[in-house]
């Protein structure tokens, strides 16, 4: 991942989510969430998880379970 370290972690509990942002980026690289109505069987949600494969150019999700998932932006 990378070296320089984290910058700034921050969540909203009451929400469902936590987000990371390393030291060289203005944006979280990615979010840990939750949400009591994910459904990863959507279309949209199935091409997000295949998106992992190329994280430097697409935005994705990464499945956890029981409601939880990773979900990234291009920041890599």
């Amino acid at each position: 991942m990378k070296k320089e370290g984290i910058r700034v972690i921050s969540g909203n509990p009451n929400e469902g989510w936590i987000a990371v942002a390393f030291e060289d980026f203005k944006y979280p690289c990615f979010n840990f969430r939750y949400k009591q109505n994910f459904e990863p069987n959507d279309e949209k949600i199935k091409q997000q998880i295949e998106d992992i494969k190329d994280l430097k150019t697409k935005n994705w999700i990464y499945v956890l379970g029981d409601k939880w998932f990773i979900e990234g932006v291009k920041c890599f």
